[in-house]
């Protein structure tokens, strides 16, 4: 299958998984060209499947070169419609809906530790969702602390939430 085929086909929702059967198999050998459709995607090809394909591609590849991407499209939705309840879904369904967050924790430790370092810059939605996947992965010694600052710094927030209504 040529460049353009296979962008097609990793668009595709219907052709994804036979798609992806085929990059694993190659191994890291499409590595730089997904990493380039990461960054300027082929003309003609749906973005949104692409996205979507691509964050599959790097979770089965275990790609650390697209966490930045990944990053960027954490909460990125597989399908048409956007759920505003995702997080009201069991920890498989959140990872099933959201391909950049499933491919996150597949890469492991070294996700955990850029989006702990990204997490300030982050919009709620993004901090949510990343706050997600540093509790998924272990092996990383300082998720604790991050995880313990979140968790003060969310009752500190409910305090003062609680203070301004009593008023």
């Amino acid at each position: 299958m040529g460049d353009r085929g296979l962008a097609v086909s990793l668009a595709d929702a219907p052709l994804r998984g036979r798609t992806l059967d085929e990059i694993a198999e190659r191994g890291g050998g499409r590595s730089a060209l997904l990493l380039s459709w990461a960054r300027k995607p082929p003309a003609g090809v749906d973005k949104l499947g692409l996205e979507v394909g691509l964050a599959d591609a790097f979770g089965r590849l275990r790609t650390r070169d697209a966490i930045p991407f990944l990053i960027a499209n954490i909460t990125l939705q597989r399908g048409l419609f956007y759920r505003a309840d995702i997080w009201m879904k069991t920890p498989q369904v959140v990872e099933g809906a959201l391909p950049a967050v499933a491919a996150l924790i597949r890469i492991g430790p070294e996700a955990s530790r850029s989006l702990i370092r990204k997490f300030p810059t982050l919009s709620a939605e993004d901090r949510l969702a990343a706050i997600f996947v540093v509790s998924r992965i272990s092996g990383v010694p300082e998720a604790q602390d991050f995880l313990n600052s979140v968790i003060g710094g969310a009752r500190l927030e409910a305090f003062w939430a609680g203070e301004g209504r009593s008023r």
